[in-house]
């Protein structure tokens, strides 16, 4: 499987995930920008994931990256100030004194869903991977 197939198949919600949606367990929380992570948020969430897709990105590396069903947008959290600030079409970095909706489950919510969530202990190699990608 490549990995354009397999971000794409991540990016659908499963019934399981709808379910629990439906039930709305998962608020989420907000988490200051640019401390830990800076977002840089991609519209559309397609472009996004063609993005990952042509820079080859692998899904099972770590990188984490959040769907935003609700607005279409595909967020890819990256090390603090490794990504320029400069407006690009479609293009938005969230970091200092911004804040970003995370999930606090692993469902997540249609808001906040993690296509794939962070790793608990961040390895600089990938860290780095995700940052020099975009």
């Amino acid at each position: 499987m490549n990995t354009t197939t397999r971000w794409t198949a991540l990016a659908v919600p499963d019934d399981g995930k709808r379910e629990a949606w439906g039930s709305i367990r998962d608020r989420g929380r907000w988490e200051a920008c640019g401390v830990r992570w800076d977002a840089v948020v991609i519209h559309p969430l397609v472009l996004g994931l063609r993005a990952l897709d042509h820079l080859r990105v692998d899904p099972g590396v770590g990188c984490p990256v959040l769907a935003d069903h609700v607005r279409d947008r595909l967020c890819v959290l990256v090390t603090p100030r490794c990504f320029p600030h400069q407006t690009l079409p479609g293009i938005r970095v969230l970091s200092d004194g911004m804040h970003l909706s995370v999930p606090t489950t692993s469902t997540g919510a249609p808001a906040a869903d993690w296509l794939s969530a962070p790793r608990v202990e961040a390895p600089r190699s990938y860290r780095r991977t995700c940052c020099s990608a975009l």
